[in-house]
């Protein structure tokens, strides 16, 4: 960047706890602070119920989470990555416990050994595996399939945990408690999205809108 003379500058977005110091800092650089000001409040908000909900969790009892990635299902990511932070804010224990050895992570894995998991949900980053998990012979021995615990990520406007991961995480990070703990989770996931959406995309949601782009 410094050799064709664009001005840069960098911020740490790894670690979602980040967002509002980061907004905040953008707003000053961009001239944009009561902008950037709003996005930093919020997801300090949300930041901090999550966190708080989640200390109410005990570590023994957490939900056993498989993160299904690309169309077979088979590629997952570790649970130190942040490819996989939305669901280790929203209280996931996540079943394939590694540190991620590359930035595009995906770890490939056989089924054989997503069975000996046997997750208690199964978390979908693709429609077409979301579609087909159901009625596949094997998937179909799994518990989470039994039990139709396998949910797919919403991806309107883009991907809510991954593929890239961004702010989106923030509000993920709810939807993934919402998911896991429907019995303990103490907000209201339609609440929080229509929220989320006014501030961030400032467009107002109706409930139709909530079944059908994000399957609330």
């Amino acid at each position: 960047l410094a050799r064709i003379s664009v001005p840069a500058l960098k911020v740490n977005i790894d670690d979602a706890h980040n967002y509002p110091e980061v907004f905040r800092y953008l707003g000053k650089v961009l001239n944009q602070e009561e902008r950037a000001n709003a996005l930093a409040e919020l997801s300090a908000k949300y930041l901090k119920e999550i966190d708080q909900f989640v200390k109410t969790l005990p570590k023994d009892k957490r939900v056993k989470l498989y993160y299904a990635e690309e169309a077979d299902g088979l590629s997952t990511d570790c649970d130190k990555s942040f490819h996989t932070e939305a669901f280790i804010l929203g209280g996931a224990n996540l079943v394939h416990k590694c540190t991620q050895s590359t930035i595009l992570g995906l770890q490939h894995v056989s089924f054989e050994q997503v069975a000996a998991y046997n997750p208690d949900v199964i978390i979908a980053q693709e429609a077409s595996f979301y579609k087909t998990v159901f009625t596949d012979a094997k998937w179909k021995t799994l518990k989470a399939v039994q039990n139709k615990q396998v949910y797919l990520v919403p991806n309107t406007p883009f991907n809510w945990v991954d593929n890239s991961p961004s702010f989106m995480r923030i509000l993920s990070a709810h939807w993934v408690a919402s998911k896991l703990y429907p019995e303990q989770y103490c907000h209201s996931i339609h609440d929080k999205v229509k929220e989320f959406y006014n501030i961030f995309f400032k467009t107002n949601l109706s409930d139709e809108d909530l079944k059908r782009y994000f399957y609330l």
